[in-house]
């Protein structure tokens, strides 16, 4: 899936599923998925920190975070996730129905269930 030795992460046609953890922990590199599935792990579907992340034409649906931190869906900590063409919906964390939580680009293709807060580049684009 990865290639740490370039740290890239690049995916096309992959299912993440059934983890007790985060499906995938994304940290301080690059990570591309494309056509992939992240279901049904036992925290965040995507814990995106210090990193770029990209998905296109991607499934986030139902994953489900217990702890006292996290969105259930995607989260990003200092950088931006960008998102294209995918759904993310359905995710469950401590504080309620969250699939997306950070700093997210995205353009008006995608499916999002719920928001921790409207971050303000993905509002502008869903309004334009």
């Amino acid at each position: 899936l990865c290639d740490w030795s370039s740290d890239v992460c690049s995916s096309d046609l992959s299912t993440v599923s059934g983890n007790l953890g985060a499906g995938i922990f994304h940290l301080d590199a690059s990570a591309r998925l494309v056509n992939a599935t992240i279901a049904g792990n036992g925290r965040d579907g995507i814990e995106s920190t210090d990193s770029a992340l990209k998905l296109v034409n991607c499934t986030v649906v139902g994953n489900a975070n217990n702890e006292l931190f996290g969105a259930g869906g995607v989260e990003s900590r200092g950088g931006v996730a960008v998102v294209r063409n995918t759904i993310v919906a359905g995710n469950q964390s401590n504080d309620g129905p969250v699939d997306l939580r950070g700093e997210f680009d995205g353009d008006s293709n995608n499916l999002i269930g719920s928001l921790e807060e409207p971050p303000e580049r993905l509002a502008r684009e869903a309004t334009s």
